[in-house]
């Protein structure tokens, strides 16, 4: 998370989310879509971050080291603090668990943490080797 100055609000950051899903219901992860994932997502961002005029920029599916995933690419305007920001988010399903990378800018910092994001994209692992 970075903002402008020391103390100032984030003008963007990158964040990973681990969920557990609920026990006891293994089939779950095959039968709750990622596209729910997401409207769910969505939803909160409408209810906690004050998120207006949401627009859907970029939806795919994707494979994750052999796991289903699905990236989403979204803008939304923030009528607290006037701006518009960007949000794209992978949400996967691995075992019981649900993964979101998820990363948050405003729209004029996306050039700024696009290319860091894609990085982060493209060499996540879900289990690191040890001695590392």
């Amino acid at each position: 998370m970075t903002g402008v100055k020391k103390h100032s609000r984030a003008t963007g950051e990158i964040d990973i989310g681990i969920f557990a899903l609920p026990s006891g219901n293994e089939a779950h992860a095959a039968n709750i879509s990622l596209i729910e994932d997401f409207r769910s997502h969505a939803d909160g961002l409408k209810k906690f971050e004050r998120a207006e005029r949401m627009e859907v920029l970029e939806q795919r599916p994707m494979q994750v080291a052999g796991d289903s995933g699905l990236f989403t690419k979204d803008r939304y305007y923030d009528p607290q603090d006037r701006s518009t920001w960007i949000e794209e988010v992978l949400f996967v399903q691995r075992k019981n668990e649900l993964y979101r990378i998820e990363l948050e800018c405003k729209a004029d910092q996306a050039d700024r943490f696009e290319p860091v994001f894609a990085h982060l994209l493209s060499t996540f692992q879900f289990e690191c080797g040890s001695g590392r």
